[in-house]
């Protein structure tokens, strides 16, 4: 199984929108030709609330890749606590998969792959986060954790 791994695209980044736009769109979809997965750790965009065109923008660039695609958010799409990100937000519309606190497993060729993922928490936060969640290796399973 291949995992393509695209991170840091900024989309929507205030002073390179056009360049982070061309540069995330061809990163994303040249991996996605060569893998069965597509790993996104964080800051795909620029700030917590990306513009309506930014999100269009990406939105389209998600219908044409034909893989599962799994993400995190990052702290550039971090928001208080109780309101939606970014990722969340895509991954209600079913464009993504959020896998913060929500592993998820695949299997190729007799080959299982477990994901885990610990999206951007605030460092006061983070060693709470990392004991709340479970994220031991599972027997059996090639394990990855995302942070």
């Amino acid at each position: 199984m291949k995992i393509a791994i695209v991170s840091d695209t900024h989309f929507g980044h205030f002073r390179w929108a056009e360049d982070a736009l061309a540069q995330g769109r061809e990163a994303m979809l040249g991996a996605a030709q060569k893998a069965d997965i597509l790993l996104m750790p964080g800051d795909i965009f620029d700030t917590p609330s990306p513009s309506l065109n930014t999100l269009q923008e990406f939105v389209s660039v998600l219908r044409q890749i034909k893989i599962p695609i799994l993400a995190i958010h990052g702290t550039h799409e971090m928001r208080p606590r109780g309101q939606v990100n970014p990722v969340q937000l895509l991954h209600s519309a079913g464009l993504l998969t959020n896998i913060h606190m929500n592993p998820q497993e695949f299997e190729k060729e007799g080959q299982k792959i477990i994901i885990n993922g610990l999206g951007g928490v605030p460092e006061e936060f983070f060693s709470a986060a990392l004991a709340k969640a479970d994220f031991l290796p599972k027997e059996g399973a090639f394990n990855i954790f995302v942070f």
